[in-house]
């Protein structure tokens, strides 16, 4: 058996004029349909939290099998409509009739197309439980089984190499660890909720910041209409406010996870998360657009530019004049010289790219264009995003160069580009 096509979108793909909507022509749809690679799925084949685009896992994979297996056994689409928005509403909405499917697989049917992916299998592997218990069925029912056998193990192993497929997509081009999303749902309380809010209620800014260890995060909660730093560390229960630090915004970590510097009243200041009052580190000029704490006691901020000032404080140094558009999101990279940051030449986001700059010798290139908010992995990885959606990409950080295609990893990602104000918006998922 060859598995000749996964319904995948090609790179560059254009529909001409007469396929018009047609959803049997229907490509992969994507976040953004003018970047190819941000893929969500074949609207006939995507289960419904895909199709609303919410978070997904290999529980829609046991959809699209059941999916397939039903068209496979019964020669009919399970889902149709008259276009792309008309499928994907029946996908939503309408609950799948699997009356004409052979009655020996309609309870696989029906425990793969639940709509609720929490009732769904939650793994291939128990198709095959199901499959092994019809070998009680009666012999007409037997007889049918194994005619249909094979298409039963074509859709499996379809879905095996879909499976293995994405694996792969998702580790670095020499094999080393894969980078899968981790979801955590965490309770803002005491807080009343993240801040602060800016146009539509949606941020202009990044409001947490996750320790080196991945034990803690500091947020800016707002309580009682006071916006303020919270440490939350993940084996606890609750969060506990950092006092000092109302009007808190932009945290980040030093590189031991002891300190947390933020801005606030117009200077760069940090707080020790053992305890004491915050201390100040510079003036500031306005608002900033992120910050970094590297690991050669120096921390990079935007602000109307990139500036370096020493972790123990005192007067900035500019790195990266802002002649015009924005300059945000500053990252440093493991050797404490080189800095990644974005740049958004004009209104268009779809323009920014993502630079490094060495401090000491000022050396600069473009690594990776329609892009913004970069960070490094200790996986090899640059993450970042790109038209709300975060993809990565193999990354030598001692050379600070790119390797290999950018492949997606999780869409739906809330960016920071409705600010009301263009100059306010950062481009930071």
């Amino acid at each position: 058996m060859k598995v000749l096509d996964f319904g995948l979108a090609k790179v560059g793909l254009r529909r001409s004029a007469r396929d018009g909507d047609n959803p049997e022509l229907s490509p992969t749809l994507s976040m953004a349909a003018t970047q190819a690679g941000v893929i969500l799925g074949t609207a006939a084949y995507m289960a419904p939290e895909q199709a609303r685009g919410k978070v997904v896992d290999k529980r829609a994979d046991i959809w699209a099998f059941g999916v397939v297996l039903y068209e496979m056994v019964t020669g009919k689409r399970l889902f149709q409509g008259e276009d792309l928005t008309d499928t994907l509403a029946s996908v939503i909405k309408i609950e799948p009739d699997i009356s004409d499917a052979p009655p020996e697989l309609q309870r696989l049917l029906t425990k793969c197309l639940q709509k609720d992916p929490k009732r769904r299998l939650r793994d291939i592997t128990s198709v095959e439980l199901l499959l092994e218990e019809r070998g009680t069925a009666s012999p007409v029912q037997t007889k049918g089984l194994v005619q249909k056998m094979p298409w039963i193990v074509a859709a499996i192993c379809a879905l095996a190499a879909f499976a293995a497929l994405t694996s792969r997509i998702r580790s670095n081009a020499s094999g080393s660890a894969s980078l899968m999303p981790v979801n955590l749902i965490m309770d803002l309380g005491p807080a009343e909720m993240l801040g602060p809010a800016g146009f539509r209620n949606r941020s202009s800014r990044t409001a947490f910041t996750v320790s080196p260890d991945g034990s803690t995060v500091i947020f800016v909660g707002v309580r009682d209409r006071t916006s303020m730093l919270y440490r939350r560390p993940l084996s606890e229960a609750a969060a506990v406010a950092i006092p000092g630090t109302e009007g808190a915004d932009y945290p980040f970590f030093s590189p031991d996870g002891q300190w947390v510097g933020f801005a606030a009243a117009s200077k760069l200041k940090k707080v020790a998360l053992g305890g004491g009052p915050p201390i100040d580190l510079c003036d500031l000029s306005g608002r900033i657009w992120g910050a970094s704490w590297g690991s050669a006691g120096v921390i990079v901020f935007a602000n109307a530019g990139l500036w370096t000032v020493p972790d123990s404080g005192g007067k900035p140094a500019m790195l990266v004049d802002r002649p015009q558009g924005v300059v945000a999101s500053p990252a440093m990279l493991p050797d404490g010289q080189t800095v990644l940051f974005t740049k958004r030449p004009s209104v268009s986001w779809e323009e920014a790219h993502v630079d490094s700059i060495h401090i000491a010798t000022k050396e600069r290139k473009t690594l990776l264009t329609n892009a913004a908010d970069a960070r490094y992995s200790s996986t090899g990885h640059l993450v970042f995003i790109r038209n709300a959606a975060l993809l990565a990409v193999a990354f030598d950080a001692a050379r600070a160069e790119i390797s290999g295609s950018p492949v997606p990893l999780v869409a739906g990602v809330m960016q920071a580009t409705n600010a009301g104000n263009g100059n306010d918006e950062t481009g930071m998922g």
